[in-house]
């Protein structure tokens, strides 16, 4: 693992930096490169190291994101997979342009397939098709759209979470969902986690009485615990409170800080994707391990096969996940 010095020592800066760039303090004043480069150090160094060059020909990828650079460094879930896709890429011998979905979108001419990383309407996959290209979505199944897809397996995922809570001994469970919109579109898109987390609920018998969303960003994790606890006491907190990514947990931590209340003593925390900077938090963060490196490498080596080989059905690649306890959850 990674220390803050190693981080420190790649970017040049000093570990007093890296240290509050990495648990998002507010007060910080930093330039948005040198706390890109905070970031992506702490993906990259986290990185398994794959030195296998490939010896296919040369090509030309695309890489279609709907974040752009200000927005990864909000939630570094789509950041770290888009660093495994270069990576991977790069190592394939393979030429990479990188572009933000707009309404416009325009590829380049030698273009020979396409990665979309992200969540994406029916209209913008319709978009993304009249390429006809090679295209493999990352973190979105377009099955439906008839389209191959390389994703992660949400509602296992939360099931485990559920029962970790269960079997930890929590008589009470929460989550603060994240909210979103399609880029450009604004069109409301669902969280599935959300939906699973009610479903497995129900299941183990855990009233459903504390479901709140914000946005997916350490502000809006921040700002909706905030505002929760000036509502009401403490005391209708769950003991077991899951968050939907790591950003929002991380909001979340700073605001039952401020409001003097203990984790895990007096209610325990686990986020999802456990991001690079889940281990530096204070207490560190539990969460739900999402293989972002291996994301982005499948969906390089799916799409170099897309390249090679036609496939005349839509095929969906998924990832299993596991649960990483760390200093926010304990056992009742």
């Amino acid at each position: 693992m990674a220390t803050i010095k190693d981080i420190a020592e790649r970017v040049g800066v000093s570990q007093a930096t890296v240290s509050r760039v990495l648990n998002y303090d507010r007060e910080l004043s930093v330039n948005p490169k040198t706390r890109r480069q905070i970031f992506e150090a702490a993906e990259q160094l986290n990185y398994t190291k794959h030195n296998r060059k490939s010896t296919l020909k040369p090509k030309k990828i695309a890489l279609v994101q709907w974040y752009d650079d200000s927005e990864e460094l909000e939630d570094l879930f789509y950041l770290s997979i888009s660093l495994s896709i270069e990576k991977k890429v790069n190592e394939s011998n393979c030429d990479l342009f990188k572009t933000v979905l707009t309404s416009e979108l325009t590829l380049p001419n030698d273009t020979e397939g396409i990665i979309a990383l992200g969540k994406f309407t029916d209209q913008q996959v319709e978009q993304l098709k009249l390429y006809q290209l090679p295209l493999i979505f990352v973190d979105d199944d377009q099955t439906g759209n008839h389209c191959s897809s390389v994703t992660i397996d949400v509602d296992l995922s939360v099931k485990q979470v559920v029962e970790f809570a269960k079997q930890s001994g929590h008589d009470t469970i929460g989550i603060i969902s994240g909210e979103e919109t399609a880029r450009y579109s604004g069109e409301l898109l669902e969280d599935k986690r959300l939906t699973a987390f009610k479903h497995y609920a129900r299941l183990n018998n855990y009233p459903l009485t504390f479901i709140h969303t914000c946005p997916f960003t350490v502000e809006g994790g921040y700002q909706a615990m905030d505002a929760l606890l000036k509502q009401s006491a403490e005391e209708t907190l769950p003991s077991f409170l899951f968050c939907s990514s790591d950003a929002i947990a991380i909001g979340v931590l700073k605001a039952l800080t401020e409001h003097h209340i203990s984790v895990p003593e007096q209610i325990s925390i686990m986020g999802f994707n456990d991001s690079s900077v889940s281990k530096y938090t204070i207490p560190s963060l539990s969460s739900v391990k999402v293989y972002t490196d291996y994301l982005g490498i499948e969906a390089v080596l799916f799409l170099l096969t897309h390249m090679t080989e036609s496939n005349p059905v839509p095929v969906k690649l998924v990832l299993g996940t596991t649960i990483v306890e760390r200093e926010t959850t304990r056992g009742c």
